[in-house]
């Protein structure tokens, strides 16, 4: 199960984290969300982040998560 936990609401969007919790064995972790970003030199690059600045919406069908900051 996927759990978002709003951290602050901020002047424009909101942040959150995100938790997979496992019901049978009743744990939880913190999830690492991978982010593409550029770099100084403008180059793109992937690396991850606990909180997550933006709207956030699941879609059930595809189990896919996306952030949409503003």
């Amino acid at each position: 199960m996927l759990i978002e936990i709003q951290t602050y609401l901020g002047a424009y969007q909101p942040g959150q984290i995100y938790m997979l919790y496992h019901t049978q064995s009743r744990q939880a972790r913190l999830l690492q969300l991978p982010l593409l970003g550029l770099s100084q030199d403008g180059r793109k690059s992937i690396f991850t982040r606990e909180e997550i600045t933006g709207y956030a919406n699941f879609d059930k069908q595809s189990k896919t998560l996306g952030i949409y900051p503003k």
